[in-house]
């Protein structure tokens, strides 16, 4: 009878009930198919629609973005450059990441968990400061040219950031934690009566490496090599529209920053927040910025407070105008105009909060802007697909200032065919004042009464000369335009 029921009990425990494997893997794919596949589908149909300079998008079904991209030796050359740095960058984790996987792997010691904490570790930290550290590397003054400069080696520092290798390096370090941790989870499963029994026999690491642990670990090369590259493959060149306000493409710089921030104990009467971000671009421009929070409660009922910020600035190429000209052939007959700009700009917000009493409170808010702005040179694209900017009677063409307005006459093929045009000087120097206070009553409750009190003032003397006394003086001096407004609030309640 047992005998009997034995192959029933077996075939219910064996046959599927409930949830299928299709029903397991169904919410999964739903997902991958919502989050990847369906916007991967938006976008495909996007790149058929037709490009026109000076227009974001054309509707069209058109192979033509296609043909341009696998047709045109810029775009080549990009995607072979981002292939060849994901290719090395893949490479040298898999050299550098299998031992150590290896090594994790057949640890037996307490340190274990540790040293997986220690190989995680780099990816909490934010790019500001791996950008950071990496200049400190690799710029002109950084310990590898001063160690190469110390020791004798060099004479004069050699150029490292910017450079094919600093980026291979740089995504390197970043995606090397998954390869071993991808390697060391399939190493793991791996009996290591194996390699014993390799040895055993006769056979020496290497030997030993090649045809059984290799071969046996390859479900983990294969996963980490296809993930360290995907990612890789995430840096890029990027070209935009942009700066030429949707005219030819552009390269967009790469930018290195650094932010650092210091603050003291809020729970005090008087707390300081102080804050600098410093930023290089490629191509030559830079931006520091720093500021400052200082917060004061003498007591509970009045909070003073200042932000007081300083932003000193460096454009290669500001975009100024568009003027269309037929024998500009090589950026769609027209020029693009543009100015590397030199600015300094100081921002003073104050805030005072009075609490007079439960119903009775004022609360003032002024902010002063000293901005100034200078272009000692006007440029214009040389070619889509670049950062080159030619300066107007430098490099090409001529440009004079008018003696009587403040425009500029530029000619920008000098004695060719071109006709010469006219752009408004772009120095500026804008100051401005604002005040609001606000005196807020509630007189029953519900219902209250607003006075409020605005003054702005501007100024723009002195474009594109910066002198903080003098513009923080003629801002003052500048004609103010004072509002005074009354708001009754009055609940109409049973």
């Amino acid at each position: 009878m047992s005998a009997t029921h034995l192959p029933t009990t077996e075939l219910a425990v064996g046959a599927p009930r409930g949830w299928s494997v299709a029903s397991l893997v169904a919410p999964a794919t739903l997902f991958v198919a919502i989050g990847l596949l369906i916007p991967i589908a938006i976008l495909f149909r996007y790149s058929l629609n037709a490009f026109v300079p000076g227009k974001f998008m054309v509707e069209a079904v058109t192979l033509d973005n296609y043909i341009r991209f696998f047709t045109d030796p810029f775009y080549l050359n990009v995607l072979w450059r981002t292939v060849r740095v994901a290719f090395a960058t893949t490479l040298i984790c898999l050299v550098l990441g299998f031992p150590l996987a290896y090594v994790l792997a057949r640890m037996q010691s307490r340190w274990k968990n540790l040293m997986v904490m220690l190989v995680v570790l780099p990816l909490f930290v934010g790019n500001a400061v791996r950008a950071a550290g990496w200049m400190v590397a690799f710029g002109s003054k950084g310990f590898i040219n001063a160690g190469l400069m110390g020791a004798g080696v060099i004479s004069e520092p050699i150029q490292l950031m910017y450079t094919e290798m600093a980026v291979i390096i740089g995504i390197a370090a970043v995606n090397l934690p998954f390869m071993v941790l991808t390697l060391s989870s399939v190493i793991e499963g791996i009996d290591r009566a194996v390699e014993e029994a390799a040895f055993s026999l006769g056979a020496g690491p290497w030997a030993m490496f090649r045809r059984i642990l290799a071969p046996l670990a390859m479900p983990g090369i294969l996963a980490g090599t296809i993930l360290t590259f995907i990612l890789a493959l995430a840096g890029k060149m990027m070209i935009k529209d942009k700066l030429t306000r949707g005219g030819p493409t552009t390269v967009r710089p790469g930018i290195s920053s650094l932010g650092l921030v210091a603050t003291s104990d809020a729970r005090r009467h008087f707390w300081v927040s102080a804050q600098a971000q410093l930023s290089n671009r490629e191509f030559g421009g830079r931006s520091r910025q720093y500021g400052a929070t200082l917060n004061l409660r003498p007591w509970t009922a009045l909070t003073l407070s200042a932000t007081p910020t300083y932003l000193r600035a460096h454009t290669v190429a500001q975009y100024l105008s568009t003027v269309p000209d037929p024998t500009a052939t090589a950026t769609c007959d027209a020029r693009y105009v543009f100015g590397s700009l030199d600015q300094d700009e100081a921002s003073i917000p104050l805030r005072v909060n009075l609490v007079l009493s439960p119903k009775l409170s004022l609360q003032v808010y002024t902010q002063a802007l000293l901005s100034t702005g200078a272009y000692p040179e006007i440029r214009q694209l040389a070619a889509p697909r670049t950062y080159d900017f030619p300066v107007y009677g430098v490099d090409v063409g001529t440009i004079e200032r008018d003696p009587e307005l403040p425009l500029y006459v530029i000619d920008p093929d000098g004695a060719g065919a071109a006709r010469p045009f006219r752009i408004p000087v772009p120095d500026f120097n804008f100051k401005s004042l604002r005040v609001n206070a606000v005196l807020r009553w509630e007189f029953r409750p519900g219902s209250a009464a607003y006075v409020v009190w605005t003054q702005r003032r501007q100024n723009g003397a002195n474009p594109g000369d910066h002198a903080f006394g003098r513009d923080l003086g003629d801002l003052f001096a500048a004609p103010a335009d004072d509002v005074f407004m009354v708001k009754l609030a009055w609940w109409l309640g049973r």
